[in-house]
């Protein structure tokens, strides 16, 4: 299986592992391989600047290496798919990262509520 981790999932992993639930962990460890989107960095980048969010971009990009987790760009495909998305929220990085996973052939590893109930190819974090 190949992951895409979305903010939480990523921070989660990275900075309080005991925060994912035993079969994300598992998941993670099992998988072929595991994906952080450009996305994640840029959206937890601007919560690091307005201060609600405790990590920053060094830290972030440091925890991508250290994990060995591939980094995933956005490609021209992710943007074409971004509009066939269809969530509940208006949310455009949660957007991007279910196209990308949808492009892709990733599972999204998500504890957002939202995500899950409309992305098939999505799986909880807190599990």
């Amino acid at each position: 299986m190949r992951i895409l981790c979305d903010s939480n999932a990523f921070y989660w992993a990275a900075f309080e592992p005991e925060k994912l639930g035993p079969l994300s962990r598992r998941m993670l460890a099992e998988a072929e391989s595991v994906h952080v989107s450009v996305i994640t960095l840029w959206e937890l980048g601007i919560k690091h600047r307005k201060g609600s969010f405790p990590v920053g971009p060094s830290e972030l990009v440091a925890a991508v290496e250290a994990s060995h987790a591939e980094e995933l760009p956005v490609l021209r495909r992710h943007v074409l798919a971004v509009g066939k998305v269809q969530l509940p929220h208006r949310d455009p990085f949660d957007a991007m990262l279910v196209a990308q996973a949808a492009s892709d052939g990733l599972r999204l590893l998500t504890s957002d509520v939202a995500i899950l109930g409309a992305f098939e190819g999505a799986d909880d974090a807190r599990r």
